[in-house]
């Protein structure tokens, strides 16, 4: 008889356990990262901020950002704390240089909801010295329009540039509600890129040489000219080539899981 008892007492034991492991990992419908789905471009990834509450690269390359001042809210999916806020103050990432960061070519893309009312250039992501050497990815908000740009300036030609690149010249007024855009650009020693957001691509010759040893900042830039980026981002690729117009498009369409 104590021999029934002992067994039946383990087996509700391990009925038990088997219970409560099910219950600390509930089914989630939440959006997943670019990172889950089996389709995602990898080929030449360095970098991947998903902004999901923290500011950790999920590539391979664990390329880590420090976050000051940020806080963390609905990301394009409505996600709470799936995407990160920038104040326009004092936010901002610090990713220390890197040899993967140095490299002659990239594609950079991210989904911005900028505030419409900052008037100022904001540096949105900036790989630059106080003197304007180096990159930076800005935005700049006039009456009626919103405007992405990449500048760079080239220490050793003296060579500078600013360029618009998508959505670009995005008609708005006071009253529009804020939406997330979708961005990308590409660049190397000969080439800028313009994806026009999600659409057409542009190969314009421009000379650039933009290998540097600076830290990578996202939402600011050493370079005085720009005030701290305010507004949300979402999403962060940085890849070391340039993407084709159909990658490009595979990361505009990514949905959640269903």
């Amino acid at each position: 008889m104590k021999t029934i008892y002992y067994k039946l007492t383990i087996m509700i034991l391990i009925l038990s356990l088997y219970s409560c492991e099910k219950e600390e990992k509930p089914e989630s419908n939440e959006p997943k990262t670019y990172m889950d789905d089996d389709n995602l471009i990898r080929e030449g990834l360095v970098a991947y901020y998903p902004f999901n509450g923290n500011t950790n690269d999920i590539s391979k390359n664990k390329l880590n950002g420090k976050g000051n001042n940020l806080s963390f809210t609905s990301d394009r999916f409505n996600k709470e704390g799936g995407a990160c806020y920038f104040n326009g103050v004092n936010s901002h990432v610090k990713i220390e240089n890197s040899p993967l960061l140095n490299s002659t070519t990239y594609t950079i893309c991210f989904w911005y909801k900028a505030d419409l009312k900052e008037s100022s250039r904001q540096a949105i992501l900036s790989k630059s010295d106080t003197s304007r050497y180096g990159y930076s990815i800005d935005m700049y908000n006039s009456e009626h329009y919103s405007n992405l740009g990449f500048a760079y300036k080239d220490k050793q030609t003296q060579f500078e540039k600013w360029a618009l690149f998508g959505p670009g010249a995005r008609g708005w007024s006071l009253g529009d509600e804020r939406k997330y855009e979708f961005a990308v650009v590409g660049f190397s020693e000969k080439d800028f890129v313009n994806y026009l957001g999600e659409q057409a691509v542009s190969f314009t010759p421009s000379n650039f040489f933009n290998s540097n040893k600076f830290d990578l900042y996202i939402g600011k830039s050493e370079n005085g000219r720009y005030k701290n980026f305010k507004g949300e981002l979402d999403d962060l690729l940085i890849y070391n080539r340039i993407l084709t117009s159909e990658e490009v498009e595979k990361l505009y369409k990514w949905k959640k899981a269903q």
